[in-house]
């Protein structure tokens, strides 16, 4: 539909989203991409019931990413078509998704670890980013060279959530890592990929999760959340870590948090050396 081409075209997104977001859609939505958005927020008792149906034939977890990605959509042509009426997803409760466990134990970490070695370089390394930054996965995919510097041990995220791009130290440990990979292992490609796939260095890496027994990616930023509160962290600084927003209070917009980098770097240094104590790496 034309509505989710123009939001393609216009939003800053990572590849991997920009197709999830359309392939999601055709699957679940095919009868409603080539509708106005007028209409369909005209009539809001029937989009009600449709998430409805969708929560029942498909789980509460796609329902609720249906509606995500529509109110996205919606709000934002909303803001270069202001005569266009709000979003009918405010005419319908989320529906609600039982949180997982996903942070790992410490024997899960060390089983994770055992198949983790035994990957290529270009994919093993990415994992162990994955698990000492708690980034997202797409945020990892699309690092380059030039989002890192070894020399000053930082990391710069650009293709996030939300569009807040962040910065964090990088742990000593990642840190030599990377450095070590980059002299040894690393496969050149013209975009300057961080983690270029095995396949084809100019597209970035994209790691298989079922075929390789491992967890989803999205495991190891709930790792670094329980690992960061349990080294200390206090809220904020996890949310720096993490690249989540600071404006939960009116004190806390008064942070800035690129300033705060060299106060999470103990804390960074903590867990990855207590991943490496748990994995006896």
């Amino acid at each position: 539909g034309e509505a989710l081409a123009a939001y393609l075209a216009g939003k800053r997104l990572a590849e991997r989203t920009r197709a999830d977001y359309e392939t999601f859609l055709r699957r679940y939505l095919p009868d409603w991409l080539d509708r106005r958005l007028d209409v369909l927020a005209a009539d809001r008792a029937g989009f009600r019931r449709r998430i409805a149906d969708i929560e029942r034939n498909h789980g509460a977890a796609t329902a609720a990413l249906t509606l995500r990605i529509y109110r996205a959509i919606h709000n934002w042509h909303r803001k270069v078509l202001p005569d266009l009426p709000e979003s009918p997803t405010t005419a319908c409760d989320t529906p609600r998704v039982r949180p997982r466990d996903w942070a790992l134990s410490d024997e899960e970490l060390r089983q994770w670890w055992a198949t983790v070695q035994r990957l290529k370089p270009v994919k093993r390394i990415w994992w162990l980013a994955a698990l000492m930054t708690g980034a997202r996965a797409g945020s990892i995919s699309n690092l380059t060279w030039d989002d890192v510097s070894l020399e000053q041990k930082i990391i710069r995220f650009k293709v996030v959530k939300g569009d807040r791009p962040y910065t964090i130290p990088l742990a000593d440990r990642l840190a030599d890592l990377l450095r070590e990979y980059r002299e040894n292992d690393w496969l050149p490609n013209r975009a300057g990929w961080l983690f270029p796939s095995p396949r084809d260095p100019e597209r970035p890496l994209w790691p298989q999760v079922k075929n390789a027994g491992l967890p989803a990616p999205h495991s190891m930023r709930h790792t670094m959340r329980t690992r960061l509160a349990e080294a200390g962290a206090t809220p904020d600084l996890a949310r720096i870590v993490l690249g989540h927003s600071l404006t939960q209070d009116v004190s806390q917009r008064y942070l800035t948090a690129y300033l705060l980098v060299e106060a999470v770097r103990p804390l960074v240094n903590t867990v990855a050396e207590k991943y490496a104590e748990i994995m006896r790496w």
